[in-house]
């Protein structure tokens, strides 16, 4: 699941999906080592990137960082360095699998794409946001209260994430 990154971008600039690999990774490892994935960018320069999306598989760059790097054989980009970061914070943590279906945790994604930033979710409990670094103490402790009100629901829930999901993709409780 993810945001929706098309919403925030101008009408010149067309946001593709780039296979990327990040070289941050060990030096010594080979090529068919490396984890490959798809991420939403869009393209400044003949080798830039700019990230429209967290990547999951590394913390090299994020949301909003420009990359650089070139294309392999197999038109994979290879990602050497970070040309710009965003000056976006970024935290990768853990909720709790109904933080989607709370109305905080709504409102936690929601207040985070008003700011500008960008979230993302694997397996409904992997959550990467970034945000601009002078609302932290606000997303804190709105953070704190949708985890703790996900926690709760998921106390009381008996349907699964994705059964609730296809009820409710706009996320919030589903009463």
């Amino acid at each position: 699941m993810t945001s929706d990154t098309k919403s925030n971008q101008k009408d010149s600039e067309e946001v593709k999906t780039v296979h990327m690999v990040f070289a941050e990774l060990d030096p010594s490892l080979e090529e068919d080592d490396y984890l490959e994935e798809p991420v939403q960018a869009v393209q400044v320069g003949p080798n830039r990137w700019r990230l429209e999306q967290n990547p999951m598989f590394t913390e090299m760059a994020v949301f909003k960082d420009t990359v650089e790097g070139k294309f392999d054989e197999n038109g994979v980009l290879i990602v050497s360095c970070v040309a710009e970061k965003s000056g976006l914070r970024t935290i990768r943590t853990g909720v709790p699998r109904m933080f989607y279906f709370s109305d905080l945790g709504k409102a936690f994604i929601d207040r985070v794409m008003e700011l500008g930033g960008m979230w993302d979710m694997l397996a409904w409990g992997l959550f990467v946001f970034s945000y601009p670094e002078s609302d932290h103490g606000e997303l804190k402790e709105l953070l704190k209260k949708a985890c703790e009100e996900a926690a709760a629901l998921g106390e009381t829930e008996t349907r699964p994430p994705s059964q609730l999901y296809k009820e409710n993709p706009e996320g919030g409780t589903t009463k």
